[in-house]
């Protein structure tokens, strides 16, 4: 009769389960903070990335990135004081790093800390000076500290390393104006105004056209803008038409005024309401040889500002090349009323 019986085998020898390697938990610590990171969390980030780092507190290359991660966690919850020494210990461990002066320059900036961060980031520069991120923010430190010569030779070679990327503009133009440079402002400017409308950069770059005497493009401008044209954009149009000796869009305005006709202007609400861009509008069609719709005007002027012996004046002189005499001296009594001085020599 034959038995099956159970075989039972002899018993192998112990095998030692394989040791974790740091590198790849490093690798999995990163990844986990860099998931929570990216959603924004970063409180519960830089917890994370803090408790990670005192696993791997033995081995400067393990910490370094989670370090890392902690402080610039940290500086997004606007807790700098924090988040500095981590990053000055990301500078003694690897002090050629661009990034690691990159980030404590930021730092230190957000803390009015001006003078350090400008150090910082001059390092930055100094080890990837064909990085154009690491002259740009060196140019703006510089811009901060209001070196606007030095902050416009930085701003123009980050602006040449990539290919006049519009993010440089901005701080271009300022160091440019804050040197006194209006006619140079108008290249970033011209960048700046033919993207999205800001109105920031609109003012600036009328301003400078108004300053370089650039009364061609500021009517170009002006006059072709596809955004409604408020109280002190129109007054500037026909300034700058007015210095050219022109009267073709003071002609436009006195004729919507009087008329109600749809206009080439696109023109915001209260456009008409400033006294002053009517005594602009009638010294243009005076010039132009239309007494007519200048007294027209002036006298839209002057019922915008009654008290104005200047604008009433002004009625005077056209009321008298009209020959209109009588009208032009009982206008007369009415600005010297106002205004004694007219009738000295």
């Amino acid at each position: 009769m034959l038995c099956l019986g159970l075989v039972v085998g002899l018993p192998g020898p112990i095998v030692a389960a394989p040791r974790p390697d740091p590198a790849q938990e490093m690798t999995r610590a990163l990844a986990r903070v860099d998931s929570v990171l990216a959603l924004g969390r970063w409180e519960e980030g830089a917890r994370m990335a803090a408790h990670a780092a005192e696993r791997f507190a033995e081995d400067p290359r393990l910490l370094d990135p989670l370090e890392n991660r902690q402080a610039l966690a940290l500086m997004r919850l606007e807790r700098h004081a924090e988040a500095l020494p981590l990053l000055e210990k990301a500078i003694l461990r690897r002090p050629n790093h661009g990034p690691a002066h990159r980030n404590l320059g930021a730092c230190l900036q957000a803390m009015g800390r001006s003078g350090r961060a400008l150090s910082e980031y001059q390092e930055f520069v100094d080890l990837e000076p064909r990085n154009y991120l690491a002259q740009w923010e060196y140019g703006q430190a510089l811009l901060a500290l209001r070196l606007y010569a030095q902050a416009e030779t930085a701003l123009r070679t980050a602006s040449a390393l990539c290919g006049e990327c519009p993010e440089v503009d901005p701080a271009l133009m300022a160091a440019l104006l804050g040197e006194g440079r209006p006619d140079q402002a108008l290249v970033p400017l011209r960048r700046l105004v033919a993207g999205p409308r800001r109105e920031e950069f609109h003012r600036h770059y009328l301003q400078a056209l108004l300053t370089s005497g650039a009364d061609e493009e500021m009517i170009e401008y002006l006059g072709s803008s596809a955004q409604p044209l408020g109280p002190q954009d129109v007054r500037l149009l026909v300034e700058a038409e007015g210095r050219l000796g022109r009267a073709v869009w003071s002609r436009v305005l006195a004729r919507q005024a009087t008329e109600a006709e749809d206009c080439d202007l696109k023109l915001g609400p209260d456009w008409d309401r400033d006294p002053l861009l009517w005594a602009c509008v009638s010294l243009n069609l005076q010039q132009a040889g239309d007494e007519p719709v200048a007294l027209a005007a002036i006298e839209r002027a002057i019922a915008l500002d009654p008290k104005s012996a200047l604008l009433r004046n002004n009625r005077v002189v056209l009321l008298q090349k009209l020959g209109r005499l009588q009208e032009a001296r009982a206008e007369w009594r009415r600005a010297v009323a106002l205004d004694p001085s007219l009738e000295k020599p």
